[in-house]
């Protein structure tokens, strides 16, 4: 449980005179400030809310709350609200204990010159709020993580080089088909459970790092060091979703500077940013690394890695009339001739007449 508390403020300028000149005819107007939230509990904002209508001195003052809804739409967020009008603070609604509408917490008319009393007819507003978080989903994850970390009730351990490190076989077989396999086999033999195992292809950190993801479900730190690491194990324990994030980290690592990205445009509308544009007297695109594309070619190969396959088909056709022609194609095509074929065909490259140049690989 975490109490947040924050305060916001809203000015709207030129109120009286707006009201003033409302006709008759007009309906009710609603203003809306812009929302506001904590950074600590993004899921959850507000917003204030004012309504004016002709032939009432009074306006309607209320604040609204946008998710989480809780009992079908009422909750207990704590507020005050009140206005400044350079003579006096004036309090207009503030939380009781009573659960109430999140549509309209603290709803009250007011007397708009009590609220705007100086020359310019500005209103100044002020919300002050305080909620109390509770997060099911990362509470659980930090159980589960302070389990792992501090070794409690551990029935094995991982040995890898001089690092021992403290385990749970029901978590190790819940999460990896070979872990599960090698405990059942145990059992048979009536192996004592105190298990020990050993692991010698990896480095402790990502070892670590694995062993973490399978008590969160989350990989905090990964780097350039350990990311191979992660892709072999999560293959060779087979944990499938801890290899489809290594693939997506990796394939984000080709798009970064490259593949064009989606981003947010009007509804129902989505617009691609371009790549840098390709100049052709330039020999090489910058930011590429001919032995991260090698390595990228030997993972699809070992570990069918569909996810980084469609990168760097994507990579490729971004900068083919350079990378067709550079030393880094030649050594795709001589060390995996039938994924270069592949990252032809699926990529739709249009390379014209020099089709055979491309594709001529060695003869074995």
């Amino acid at each position: 449980m975490k109490t947040i508390n924050f305060k916001f403020d809203w000015t709207i300028e030129g109120l009286k005179k707006l009201h003033e000149n409302l006709s008759n005819n007009t309906r009710p107007i609603q203003l809306t400030s812009q929302s506001f939230s904590s950074p600590d509990f993004p899921a959850v904002a507000w917003e204030l809310r004012v309504e004016l209508s002709k032939g009432n001195n009074n306006i309607n003052v209320w604040l609204r709350q946008l998710g989480p809804n809780n009992l079908k739409g009422y909750g207990n967020t704590k507020y005050k609200i009140y206005a400044n009008n350079y003579d006096s603070v004036v309090d207009i609604a503030e939380s009781t204990h009573r659960f109430e509408d999140q549509e309209k917490l603290g709803w009250r008319s007011v007397s708009l010159n009590k609220l705007v009393s100086n020359s310019l007819g500005n209103l100044h507003l002020y919300c002050e709020v305080e909620i109390n978080c509770y997060d099911s989903i990362d509470n659980f994850k930090k159980n589960y993580q302070n389990i792992f970390e501090k070794g409690i009730f551990s029935d094995c351990v991982i040995k890898v080089r001089d690092e021992v490190i403290k385990a749970h076989r029901c978590i190790l077989a819940q999460n990896s088909e070979v872990f599960q396999k090698m405990f059942e086999e145990n059992d048979v033999l009536d192996i004592p459970q105190n298990t020990e195992i050993t692991i010698s292809d990896a480095s402790p950190e990502s070892v670590r790092v694995m062993l973490e993801f399978f008590y969160s479900g989350e990989i905090k730190t990964i780097s350039e060091s350990n990311v191979d690491d992660l892709f072999a194990m999560a293959h060779k324990y087979k944990v499938e979703p801890l290899k489809y994030e290594c693939e997506h980290i990796l394939s984000s690592k080709i798009s970064g500077d490259w593949i064009a990205k989606p981003k947010i445009g009007p509804p129902g509308m989505t617009i691609v940013a371009a790549h840098p544009p390709f100049d052709p007297c330039n020999p090489k695109p910058p930011n590429l690394d001919g032995k991260n594309i090698l390595k990228y070619c030997k993972f699809i190969c070992l570990y069918k890695a569909e996810i980084l396959e469609k990168a760097c088909t994507n990579y490729i056709r971004v900068i083919k009339n350079w990378f067709l022609k550079s030393k880094e194609w030649e050594d795709v095509k001589n060390k995996y001739p039938e994924l270069a074929m592949k990252f032809l065909e699926i990529g739709y490259l249009e390379i014209g007449n020099n089709t055979n140049k491309y594709l001529n690989y060695p003869m074995y």
